[in-house]
């Protein structure tokens, strides 16, 4: 509420209706529209400090990690009122490379999608399609079992969410 305060928004609990009618935005609401999830980062995403790169475009939601050395990338992502229609390894390995498996999966509802993998120089990750236009997307990041979110990068702004986890419509829409 300090962030409200000081940017001069007046939030209700719940984003009830202001005096004068008009529907106010919670600030989970504020953040999803500040992040601008739309588009691949420019550049490169190899070869970094680690990190999460999270975007999302006309095929989906694109999850990919990357580090400068062997890091372990595990979450969760959970869906409200909205299901995976399908979930596309990326650089995944089946176990056959150093005796460690990657594994993407996703519950029998498919709403809940848990993952698990190590990622080096180069880039792992998975595409996600999704159905549910007014549903949320939860997103919960660990980078060596420590949540951070100063190493997500949303969307081709590379915007940091204020925590992890964080949430965003399930499909979203251009800002117009």
């Amino acid at each position: 509420m300090v962030a409200a305060a000081i940017l001069g928004w007046a939030l209700p609990a719940g984003g009830q209706e202001g005096a004068k009618g008009t529907q106010r935005k919670s600030l989970a609401e504020l953040e999803a529209a500040s992040l601008d999830p739309f588009d691949r980062p420019d550049g490169s995403i190899v070869d970094q400090t680690a990190r999460f790169y999270v975007w999302y475009d006309k095929q989906g939601w694109h999850v990919r990690t990357t580090a400068k050395g062997a890091r372990n990338f595990t979450g969760s992502i959970r869906l409200k009122d909205a299901k995976i229609k399908s979930c596309v390894p990326i650089g995944l390995t089946d176990g056959k490379q150093k005796g460690k498996v990657d594994a993407v999966k996703f519950n029998d509802a498919r709403n809940d999608l848990r993952f698990s993998f190590k990622t080096g120089a180069l880039s792992d990750g998975f595409d996600l399609a999704v159905d549910g236009d007014k549903g949320q997307i939860e997103f919960d990041l660990s980078i060596d079992g420590k949540k951070n979110a100063k190493t997500v990068f949303i969307g081709s702004g590379k915007r940091h969410p204020s925590k992890t986890p964080f949430s965003l419509p399930a499909t979203p829409e251009r800002a117009k």
